[in-house]
């Protein structure tokens, strides 16, 4: 993560919205943050962390409540807004909150009003749920992790030292991304197991199942199917037998069944005899009367057709006499309106109109109307006029005292002194300077006080090892007489007269007294022992000197040199007096000149307000000036046109200067009356005209029509002529026919129609008839001739059928039995074989649930993660312990157990292991910034959120300068081995020589302005 952009506003102290480019303040790679205490540097680092994560770490701690944005809003602004812009890989993300103060429930409440998430220019969030998504997913950190490892708040610096070891595991787990390790893994290796051991639970039911399937059962089944297959061969050659016995039987029978049926049939058709001879005679008398029914339809064809024309005929004589009456009364009514067009011309003339008058008379009138509007705009001008010319006088002599009024205010400032603060500046840092000294000196005398008991305890163990050292001395020098005794005497005593000394090479040897007892291995023993005394005296010896040499140049380095003076106790009393008595006239400088800036303050505020008040008058005053000329030259303008309109007027005719307008405006409206009736004339006029046109064009029309009418009459007559001839004819046919086929009537005729479907019919059913006579008599002479001479009887057949039963049966139940015993034995079969895999899979889910289980026990409880998160632990702490053995030149290195608890190991105070809360103020901070500097580092490299910063917010305040020298050299080098950016945020005026690039941060001026930030 990169920082680009900041904006706040309604922050804290900052009022107006100030940006941070933080870009530019990156370039070097190292800046600073400076300001006096409570300016609002801090204020910066919770603005990225509510844009990030919509909280502020400060918030729960004012208020008790996480989401307290409220208590942060400045109270001279009634909205919050912050507007972040940082790089994440190749990615820009922009984020914006606003928010604005509303009511709920009577309290005021601070409502989130925009939340917007834009990453490379697309909108990805627009809620604060879905920004918070967005940032889970794509930043990687939860606040907590942000404010622990890369952005470090006051008071934030030593919470990851103080985590307790689950906790520590917990967030190296999420920022490292190992959850994959972890809750998620042993998840899935449960499932894993829990499947393999419901498969082998499975598996063992089906086996058991399984386990009645045996060879020995599936043998005697095989036996018992030969034997069903012998006994269905001896009974298929029984049924064979009465097989064919049966079907000679049936064949009679089905015989003697026909021959009786053949009989029943003749008889039928006897009884049909009658009904085919009366269906014979209505098919005959059918087509008679079918022959007739061609010319029956066509007369009363003619006849309808001669009813239709009749009744078109007497139609066409009504319309005929319609359309005449029609003529009649049109040529009336065009009579009528001629005589009403010939009234109508002689009254409009008698009507008087004339156009030009009316037309001077619209002329005349709009004059006079303007000229009464132009005398009553000058009077009202005039009437203006005088008041502003009054009003005028009134803001030249008010100007005039107030211009008096400012120059005696100007004059009373040039005589007030001015305002410096370069004196109250000067006793500050003064202030300031000998704080920084008198702490300096308080914390360094009470370390040295315990470096001097320290040192003391540290001689006096010395000059004990000292003089246990030449005790051990002695101890040797007399151990190694008694090994020399020992071994002359033993030398001595295996020597032989004239034998060689292997020592001085005499050949006579001396006799030697021996009065110990002592055996010489015990003393090469205990010369062993001494000796590993000796070695360990010497080593703790040795070590005692150099934690010695070391407290002497940490006491020595502990000294504070003021004004090129080691500081004492009379310097030390004489500082604090100087302090006190340099805040006591800060305060009253501080007071007079407070008093001094709030006089000049309200002289300040009178020269504006009567600057503006003068400025106020003088417009005003050119505003009247404006005004009375522009109404001195519309007074001119009124005059010169009531001047024109007389004269116009004049022109027009004398008379109508003394007629009065009503009058003008009554003659103007007779002209207008009588204009409107001459229009109303004409108008009525023309459409009689119109009427007139209209029906001399319907009677033309209509009488087209009747001469169409006429032809069609005489057509009509025609026709009805030519259909009497024919139906004469057609009626003289129907009697001869009738005589033909003795029919007396013509409904007698209607009577005998028959359609050709049942003509059909009748004619198919007398033929069908005939041959079924003829057929059945062959038939019967057939039948009797095969059935004559052979024997039959109910009982004979009766007893062939239940044989023929009974051998089916038993052969089709001998059939299935065997069925069954083939299915049973290839199901035992396959069961036998089914029964052998599984028992071989069994095997194989057994091996593989027993790997899965055992891996299962490993990982439960979460013993692969704590491995994996100590190991990175241990990691860190290398890394970090490298850093802090360097700043403390090799007094510390850090050291973490197996539950992750941090201790410190002192190797000025032999090698002792103390955990992290028992450091001082300024060690603690020393541990936690090199942890958190190790963290970021490792996230840079190895984390799932590439940061390229890391932020850090006071803490400085507890170091020495040596201490501080040391802990910005790792800073420096830990920026240029990794390429990251590394903010500061401090007041230590100390830093600001040390950094390039700066950003200043000024105090709030309350009533005037809020915090102003700019890059130096």
């Amino acid at each position: 993560m990169r920082p680009l952009l900041l904006e706040i506003e309604g922050l804290q102290s900052y009022e107006e919205r100030q940006v941070i480019d933080f870009e530019k303040l990156c370039q070097n790679g190292l800046f600073g943050i400076f300001g006096e205490t409570g300016s609002g540097k801090s204020t910066i680092l919770d603005a990225m962390i509510l844009a990030l994560y919509a909280e502020i770490p400060r918030g729960a701690e004012i208020s008790g409540e996480k989401n307290s944005i409220k208590n942060f809003l400045n109270i001279s602004s009634k909205k919050l807004e912050v507007y972040f812009k940082f790089a994440l890989d190749e990615n820009i993300y922009e984020i914006t909150r606003k928010y604005a103060l509303g009511k709920s429930k009577g309290e005021d409440v601070l409502n989130e009003k925009v939340t917007l998430l834009i990453r490379n220019g697309e909108l990805l969030a627009d809620s604060k749920t879905k920004l918070a998504k967005v940032i889970a997913d794509d930043f990687g950190l939860s606040m907590d992790d942000f404010t622990r490892t890369v952005v470090l708040p006051q008071g934030k610096f030593s919470e990851f030292v103080k985590l307790k070891g689950s906790d520590k595991r917990a967030m190296l787990e999420n920022i490292f991304n190992m959850e994959r390790y972890g809750k998620n893994l042993q998840i899935k290796i449960k499932r894993e197991a829990d499947r393999w051991k419901q498969k082998d639970e499975e598996l063992n039911v089906e086996l058991e199942e399984l386990e009645s399937i045996t060879p020995e059962g599936i043998e005697l089944l095989e036996k018992e199917k030969a034997l069903k297959e012998d006994e269905v061969k001896r009974k298929q050659q029984e049924q064979q037998e009465i097989e064919s016995r049966y079907h000679e039987l049936k064949a009679l029978k089905e015989e003697i069944d026909k021959y009786n049926q053949y009989l029943e049939k003749q008889r039928a058709l006897e009884n049909q005899k009658a009904d085919i001879e009366y269906i014979q005679e209505k098919l005959n008398r059918g087509k008679n009367a079918n022959e007739i029914k061609k010319y029956i339809d066509e007369s009363e064809k003619i006849q309808k057709e001669e009813s239709s024309l009749v009744k078109e005929l007497q139609e066409l004589e009504l319309k005929k006499l319609s359309l005449n009456s029609q003529i009649e009364k049109l040529e009336k009514d065009i009579e009528i309106q001629k005589i009403e067009i010939s009234q109508k011309e002689k009254e409009k003339s008698q009507i008087y109109f004339d156009k030009s008058e009316e037309d001077i008379l619209n002329e005349v009138i709009r004059y006079r109307g303007n000229l009464q509007y132009e005398r009553k705009n000058l009077e009202n001008d005039l009437k203006e006029l005088e008041a502003s010319k009054k009003e005028g006088e009134n803001c030249t002599q008010e100007l005039a005292h107030n211009l008096e009024t400012l120059n005696l205010k100007k004059k009373e400032l040039e005589e007030t002194p001015n305002i410096s603060r370069e004196i109250l500046d000067k006793y500050r840092d003064k202030i300031e300077e000998y704080q920084r000294v008198i702490r300096d000196y308080k914390e360094k005398s009470s370390l040295k006080l315990s470096y001097l008991e320290k040192l003391e305890d540290l001689e006096r163990k010395l000059v004990k090892l000292s003089d246990e050292e030449k005790e051990i001395d002695n101890e040797l020098e007399s151990l190694e007489e008694r090994r020399k005794e020992n071994l002359a005497y033993e030398l001595a005593k295996n020597l032989k007269e004239g034998e060689a000394c292997p020592v001085c090479g005499s050949v006579h040897h001396i006799k030697v007294e021996h009065n110990s007892c002592e055996d010489i291995e015990k003393i090469q023993k205990d010369l062993k022992i001494v000796n590993e005394r000796k070695s360990k005296n010497i080593a703790e010896i040795g070590k005692l000197q150099g934690s010695i040499t070391s407290f002497k140049e940490s006491i020595k380095n502990l000294d504070v040199v003021y004004e090129e003076r080691v500081i004492d106790e009379i310097f030390y009393q004489d500082l604090v007096a100087k302090k006190i008595e340099l805040e006591s006239n800060y305060l009253s400088e501080q007071q007079k000149l407070a008093e001094l800036e709030e006089k000049r303050k309200e002289i300040n505020n009178s020269i504006i307000q009567l600057n503006e008040k003068c400025k106020n008058l003088q417009s005003e005053k050119e505003k009247l000036n404006n005004k009375i000329e522009n109404l001195q030259i519309k007074v001119s303008g009124y005059k010169e046109n009531i001047e024109r309109l007389e004269v116009l007027i004049n022109n027009l005719g004398k008379e109508f200067v003394l007629i009065e307008i009503e009058e003008l405006e009554a003659k103007k409206d007779i002209l207008k009356r009588n204009y409107e009736n001459i229009q109303k004339y004409e108008s009525e006029i023309v459409s009689l005209k119109r009427d007139i046109e209209s029906r001399t064009t319907q009677i033309a029309k209509i009488k087209e029509n009747l001469e169409t009418i006429k032809i069609d009459i005489n057509g009509c007559q025609v026709k009805i002529s030519t259909l009497n001839s024919r139906e004469k004819e057609i009626n003289e046919q129907i009697e001869g026919l009738l005589n033909k086929y003795h029919f007396t009537t013509l409904d007698e005729v209607r009577d005998g129609y028959i359609s050709e479907a049942e003509e059909r019919n009748y004619t198919q059913r007398i033929e069908s008839y005939e041959i079924s006579c003829r057929d059945i008599a062959t038939l019967l002479n057939d039948s009797r001739n095969r059935v004559e001479g052979k024997e039959f009887s109910s009982e004979i057949w009766e007893e062939v059928l239940t044989l023929k039963e009974e051998i089916k049966d038993e052969v089709l139940n001998t059939y299935k039995r065997i069925e069954q015993l083939s299915s049973e034995i290839n199901l035992q079969k396959a069961k036998l074989n089914e029964f052998k895999e599984k028992k071989e899979l069994q095997k194989e889910i057994r091996k593989k649930r027993s790997m899965v289980e055992d891996l299962n026990k490993k990982f439960t409880k979460g013993r692969f993660l704590n491995f994996l998160t100590t190991k990175k632990l241990k990691g860190i702490i290398e890394n970090a312990s490298y850093y802090i053995n360097k700043i403390t030149n090799g007094k510390y290195r850090l050291y973490s157990d197996n539950e992750c608890d941090f201790y410190v190991i002192d190797m000025f105070n032999d090698g002792v292991k103390r955990r992290v809360a028992t450091l001082s103020g300024g060690e603690v901070f020393i541990v936690s910034l090199c942890l958190a500097l190790t963290l970021s580092k490792q996230l840079q490299l190895k984390g799932k959120t590439p940061l390229e910063f890391f932020f850090l917010d006071e803490g400085f305040g507890s170091l020495d300068s040596r201490l501080l020298d040391k802990v910005m050299e790792a800073i420096e080098g830990i920026r240029r081995e990794e390429n990251i950016n590394i903010g500061i945020i401090t007041h230590l005026e100390d830093l600001k020589v040390r950094i390039d690039k700066k950003l200043q941060v000024e105090r709030a001026i309350p009533g005037e302005r809020g915090t102003k930030v700019r890059i130096i």
